[in-house]
C-alpha cells in the first residue's frame, strides 16, 4: 500500500482497504482498530510484552501464549503458540499458530491501528486467528490490571477472574 495516498483517506476507508487486500491472501489475516484502542495495546505491551489470550472452542476456551516485540515505536511482532505448547516445548520450541505485525504508522494522526499476519493452516481459521489478534488488543487495552498480576504477581492471577472479565469485554463488542 501506498502510505502516502493512504494517509489522505478517511480512517473507515483505510481500514477497509487494509482488510480487502489481505483477505485475497490465502492464510493471511487482517484487523484494524481505533488509534486509541490501538495505542493501549501497544502502551501495555511494552510494559509487560507477555501474556495469554482465550479463543473461544468448542466447547470451551483454548489459550494461547502470546509475546511482544516491539520494533520501534510505530511497529511490533505479535506471535501466538498454544499454551500447552509453549509450557512443553518453551518459548523457541513452541510452534507458532499466527505471527503478526503491528503498524502504528496512522495513529499518530488520531487515526487507526493496523495488523496484518499469517496463520498457520489447519492449526487456526481465519476467522480464528483474526478473534485471536482482537482478543489480544482487547486484554491489552481494557484488561490491564489481569496483565500486569499475570507478569509481575503469577501467584496471584486468576485464571478464572481473567476469563470471566474477558468473556464480559468480548461480548460488549458484538
Amino acid at each position: 500500500l501506498d502510505v502516502e495516498k493512504c494517509r489522505r483517506l478517511p480512517n473507515t476507508e483505510l481500514a477497509q482497504l487494509w482488510r480487502d487486500h489481505y483477505s485475497r491472501r490465502p492464510f493471511h489475516v487482517a484487523i484494524s482498530m481505533s488509534g486509541a484502542h490501538f495505542q493501549a495495546w501497544m502502551d501495555g505491551s511494552q510494559r509487560h510484552p507477555t501474556c495469554i489470550v482465550p479463543l473461544g472452542r468448542h466447547p470451551g476456551w483454548e489459550t494461547f501464549m502470546v509475546q511482544h516485540r516491539h520494533q520501534d515505536s510505530a511497529t511490533c511482532q505479535v506471535g501466538f503458540a498454544r499454551l500447552r505448547d509453549y509450557q512443553t516445548y518453551g518459548p523457541e520450541g513452541a510452534q507458532p499458530v499466527l505471527t503478526a505485525t503491528a503498524y502504528g504508522d496512522f495513529v499518530t494522526e488520531g487515526g487507526v491501528g493496523l495488523l496484518a499476519g499469517s496463520f498457520a493452516e489447519g492449526l487456526v481459521s481465519r476467522e480464528e486467528a483474526g478473534a485471536l489478534l482482537a482478543g489480544c488488543s482487547e486484554v491489552y487495552a481494557r484488561l490491564g490490571e489481569h496483565v500486569r498480576l499475570f507478569n509481575e504477581q503469577p501467584d496471584s492471577f486468576d485464571y478464572g477472574a481473567f476469563l470471566t472479565a474477558f468473556e464480559a469485554v468480548v461480548n460488549l463488542e458484538k
